[in-house]
């Protein structure tokens, strides 16, 4: 059994060049580090004119109930 979650989302699409120092472009930062709290990760690529990639790779724990 694994013990982890992970989650993707792709697309073919145009893609972006990231931009970290435009005021306010700090949503992929802060999805890192939300992903490290809960102690996943976070995976993030986009190339121009071939589309996005994110993921989202969460730990299971058994819960004690």
């Amino acid at each position: 059994m694994d013990d982890r979650m992970t989650i993707e989302v792709a697309d073919d699409g145009r893609g972006f060049t990231v931009v970290t120092d435009h005021p306010g472009a700090d949503g992929l930062a802060n999805m890192r580090t939300r992903m490290q709290e809960m102690g996943g990760q976070f995976e993030f690529a986009s190339e121009l004119g071939k589309g996005t990639r994110v993921k989202f790779i969460l730990p299971l724990r058994e819960s004690h109930c």
